[in-house]
């Protein structure tokens, strides 16, 4: 948690990306894409289904804790 925590940082949303099926889960695609976010941390199968977004990559929770171990 802290590791998260040390790291958040406020994001204006400026890109409007419209890619999701789920209209309602595009902000955090411009959000992921305005932040330069490395990864998108989701348990929603509407964005995992695209696993990558730019440089974002799309993982579930136990996947990011494989990553920072």
């Amino acid at each position: 948690m802290n590791l998260v925590m040390s790291k958040l940082k406020l994001v204006t949303i400026k890109t409007f990306v419209r890619l999701s099926r789920d209209l309602d889960d595009n902000y955090l695609l411009s959000m992921s894409l305005d932040c330069d976010a490395d990864y998108l941390i989701t348990g929603d199968p509407d964005l995992l289904l695209l696993h990558q977004f730019g440089k974002t990559k799309v993982v579930n929770m136990s996947e990011f804790l494989k990553v920072i171990e």
